[in-house]
């Protein structure tokens, strides 16, 4: 593909849907176990240790 066709493509997917800013976002209170998460990631230290995707056994 050619970076013309590129931003032909591009300029497409621009006029079908419409730009998102962060000002787009609702902003909403956290709820209960949002606070959970956030207290965690404050006292827990393993919350501050990142782990690869390949080595989550997801379900």
């Amino acid at each position: 593909m050619s970076d013309a066709d590129a931003s032909e493509i591009w300029n497409i997917i621009l006029s079908k849907f419409s730009p998102v800013t962060w000002d787009d976002i609702e902003e909403v209170e956290p709820d209960d176990i949002d606070l959970q998460m956030l207290k965690a990631i404050e006292s827990d230290p393993d919350c501050h240790e990142f782990t690869k995707e390949s080595d989550i056994h997801w379900e």
